[in-house]
């Protein structure tokens, strides 16, 4: 029975261990655990007193730890001793105190205990009897001979013993000497057991402080991360770069911030007077949109952001991006938060308009080429003619969209136009032809049909006219000119010095294109000649029908 005791407390069977004692009291381990009480115990109150107070005045876990292992080893006369300290089911190792050439040094560990730190088995005993376990010479036969830790280190004196306070064991203080047996007298260990009494309760108090430091600190912290989180949303909100405004249940706008306000237009006057309402601020036809914001925040604490538009103060209205948050621990209040999208729908406006324009202008330019292609075809005789015509006619419509691209499509300068289409006849020399008269910017759809008329009158007199020999010049003037009807741009386009001309026998398709376009589509007067010295066109067009 004995031996199955000794193996079952070396195993660490508590429960087996504690049940055998407890029915067999003959096991428990009495010459190990009972201190020596040959003569009288002669205890140096005075050390006692000095002892005690030195552990019990220290708060600081770590400096009492070093306090307490240093006042053990010096007045129990051990090499080494430990520090364990329970944690639930296990204890770690808080510190380690030894003894180099009459120095003492404590050293902090706080790591799990391990069979090379110390026997085990009588700390598992100590920590279960809460009894004291003294061993004069380790070296001889005794219940834990077969620890481990005793085979291989052969310890020669060894104390370890429980500190308990109000029946709870915070701590086990654990001595060893490995040079010479029975270090442990029984005054050195009267001094130990009253220095475990205090310093048990020096333990917990000092756990106790370190909780209550870390609780401090704890909250400390939680409290300057709560003023740098107030803070940065106060940076938020002030920034105004987005609307923000708390909200009750009620439909109240309770605070607003400056952004928030200039976008529905009401003043902090209206919000503090309770008069600032969403429902209020809201269109009818938006009133569905947020009866299902609301059931989402009710459901889910927060609403997705969605478009929508409030009425401004003065009845105009703002489209906004809106979504919002109850807040933490409350029902009936919350924060939204709403982006102007004013920019934004009026950037899409004219996006819409762009495409609308371009799809507009595409479809023209189509109708252009196919009329041109039409007509071309009709006053040639052959394909030859046809692809020299019609690449001529498509490479001077190409010229005014150039000129009006570089303007966004918004104008086009007559003096441009005109001379874009003389100087490809002009053969390189400027003199050829001379312009004059203040610059128009033509409307995109003048600039289309006065530039292919240019061009026609610019072909015309390359192949038949004064551009087709050296001597030949061409005149263009034009001025702006108030008569009955209105403002008017009168422009000439005269040849001299060119071969003699004859009228054509039928009409080309250049003096239909002037004739017909100009007078329908602008409702202009248009005289085309041809004199003997060279053509002459007169043009008349109202100024607000073609210039900008």
């Amino acid at each position: 029975m004995t031996e199955a005791h000794r193996l079952y407390a070396r195993w660490g069977a508590v429960r087996i261990t504690e049940r055998l004692e407890r029915d067999f009291p003959r096991l428990l381990p009495r010459e190990a655990t009972r201190r020596r009480a040959a003569g009288p115990v002669e205890l140096d109150f005075a050390a006692a007193l000095k002892a005690s107070q030195a552990v019990s005045g220290e708060l600081v876990l770590d400096r009492l730890i070093e306090t307490l292992l240093t006042i053990a080893v010096e007045n129990a006369g051990a090499e080494r001793g430990l520090l364990i300290r329970p944690r639930g089911a296990e204890c770690d190792l808080e510190a380690e105190v030894v003894t180099v050439r009459d120095r003492v040094e404590v050293t902090l560990r706080q790591a799990p205990i391990t069979p090379n730190d110390l026997p085990l088995a009588i700390l598992h005993y100590v920590m279960r009897t809460r009894e004291t376990v003294i061993l004069d010479d380790a070296a001889a036969p005794n219940l834990f001979s077969d620890d481990p830790y005793v085979r291989e280190r052969h310890p020669r004196s060894v104390l370890c013993l429980a500190l308990v306070k109000q029946g709870t064991l915070v701590g086990v203080l654990y001595l060893e000497n490995n040079l010479t047996p029975r270090v442990f007298t029984a005054d050195r260990i009267a001094m130990l057991e009253l220095l475990a009494s205090q310093s048990a309760i020096s333990l917990e108090n000092a756990r106790l402080y370190t909780e209550l430091q870390r609780e401090n600190s704890e909250r400390r912290r939680a409290e300057l991360a709560l003023r740098e989180r107030e803070a940065r949303i106060r940076c938020l909100v002030d920034s105004n770069i987005i609307g923000i405004g708390f909200w009750d249940l009620d439909g109240r706008i309770t605070y607003a911030n400056d952004a928030f306000l200039r976008f529905v237009g009401y003043s902090r006057e209206d919000v503090i007077a309770g008069e600032f309402y969403w429902a209020k601020c809201t269109p009818p036809e938006f009133h569905e949109a947020d009866e299902r914001a609301l059931e989402e925040l009710r459901l889910t604490g927060e609403f997705r952001p969605f478009e929508k538009e409030y009425v401004r103060k003065d009845g105009s209205r703002i489209p906004v991006l809106l979504g919002g948050a109850r807040f933490a621990g409350s029902e009936r209040e919350g924060v939204a938060f709403c982006l102007d999208l004013t920019e934004r729908k009026q950037a899409e406006e004219r996006q819409k308009l762009l495409l609308n324009e371009l799809n507009h202008r595409v479809k023209n330019t189509l109708v252009i080429v196919q009329a041109i292609a039409a007509q071309t075809l009709r006053t040639t005789d052959s394909p030859r003619a046809f692809a020299e015509a019609f690449g001529a006619r498509l490479l001077a419509l190409s010229q005014t969209h150039n000129l009006l691209n570089e303007t966004s499509w918004q104008s086009a300068s007559l003096h441009d136009i005109v001379g874009a289409e003389l100087s490809l006849y002009a053969e390189g020399d400027a003199r050829r032809f001379s312009l004059a008269g203040r610059d128009v910017p033509l409307r995109p759809e003048a600039a289309v049909t006065l530039g292919m008329v240019f061009h026609e009158l610019s072909t015309n007199a390359a192949k038949y006219g004064a551009l087709s020999v050296p001597s030949g010049q061409v005149e263009v003037a034009w001025d702006v000119k108030t008569c009955a009807a209105g403002r008017r741009i009168h422009l000439e386009w005269r040849e001299t010095n060119g071969p003699p001309v004859q009228a054509p026998h039928r009409k080309g398709f250049g003096s239909r294109l002037i004739e017909r376009d100009l007078e329908r589509q602008f409702a202009g007067d248009v005289r085309l000649e041809f004199l003997p010295e060279g053509v002459h066109c007169v043009i008349d067009l109202p100024l607000d029908r073609v210039a900008v």
